[in-house]
């Protein structure tokens, strides 16, 4: 397999599992279907927010997402010989997440990055 389809794969879980699933729940607790019963208060809070502010939480909000995932790939980068993550599709010739990619974090944002590639949320 090649590095680069190893690389995708990693960066479709983290899209995938990570933003979207984030960026859904968001969605989910502003349209009042969370029902936990920290979700129902948060949602009760967010019901005197007009459509602009919900618009601007939304946006404040996906940008937090996004550098949240930023910065843990950065710290991967950073970190790299204290902290390996291996990747593979068979189990078996694992790869280090790091050294296969010229810049882990950079692997998000670009045109043909992660998040253009594999988000249902653009």
């Amino acid at each position: 397999m090649l590095d680069k389809e190893l690389l995708d794969i990693f960066g479709q879980k983290i899209i995938s599992s990570v933003r979207d699933q984030a960026i859904f729940e968001f969605e989910a607790m502003v349209q009042g279907k969370m029902k936990s019963e920290n979700m129902v208060k948060l949602n009760n809070e967010l019901e005197t927010f007009d459509k602009n502010q919900i618009e601007i939480l939304k946006k404040v909000v996906l940008t937090t997402i996004d550098n949240v995932i930023y910065n843990t790939l950065n710290m991967l980068e950073q970190n790299e010989e204290n902290i390996r993550l291996l990747v593979s599709q068979d189990g078996k010739n694992e790869k280090n997440i790091v050294d296969i990619s010229d810049g882990l974090s950079g692997e998000l944002f670009t045109k043909k990055g992660w998040v253009e590639k594999f988000s249902k949320y653009k």
